[in-house]
């Protein structure tokens, strides 16, 4: 095999490598987001990690739902952001516009 493919393939593997690192990191990473009386805490995966209310905060449900959907886009955006601040790092800065790849 030529060398300068030889070192695309350990790059790749360098590569693959700090994404699995990346990844751990990420699943310890937490977002608090809260909206009224909702607090929702999430992962960097997106993982809803809990999902709590002030007591006797909510006289009508409609209000609490609306709360929960804030909280949750709120928490997701925010999630996203950081895997992208943590793909741009990993990528040198080099990540182009509107890449935004989730991770399994």
């Amino acid at each position: 095999m030529d060398e300068s493919y030889e070192q695309a393939f350990d790059r790749l593997r360098q590569i693959q490598s700090e994404i699995e690192r990346m990844k751990a990191k990420l699943r310890q990473k937490t977002i608090a987001v809260e909206h009224g009386p909702v607090r929702m805490l999430m992962n960097g995966f997106q993982e809803v990690m809990d999902v709590s209310f002030a007591p006797g905060s909510v006289p009508n449900p409609r209000s609490l739902e609306d709360a929960v959907k804030s909280a949750v886009n709120e928490s997701v955006s925010k999630s996203r952001n950081m895997v992208m601040e943590e793909m741009s790092r990993l990528m040198g800065g080099m990540l182009p516009p509107g890449f935004g790849p989730m991770f399994d």
